[in-house]
């Protein structure tokens, strides 16, 4: 898959979706929208689209790097898992 922009063959349709999107934002907020974003990708892929992009979660370490154990575990135990 390229990662190179595809040239948009509807750019009316496409600012449609992005207003009804803004709408769904403005009336609904972002969880309903995350929630049709994530059904729409589903749907999607479930009919073959090969869909291709970053996605962040909302993880946020609130642990500091300096109150971090070294090792978080039994490095024993690990090696023997291995």
């Amino acid at each position: 898959v390229s990662n190179l922009k595809r040239e948009d063959i509807d750019p009316q349709g496409t600012q449609e979706w992005l207003e009804s999107l803004e709408d769904e934002i403005e009336e609904h907020g972002f969880e309903r929208t995350r929630h049709l974003l994530e059904k729409l990708v589903d749907y999607a892929s479930a009919r073959g689209a090969r869909l291709s992009f970053n996605t962040k979660t909302p993880f946020v370490n609130t642990i500091t790097t300096d109150q971090e154990p070294e090792f978080p575990g039994n490095r024993e135990t690990e090696r023997k898992i291995k």
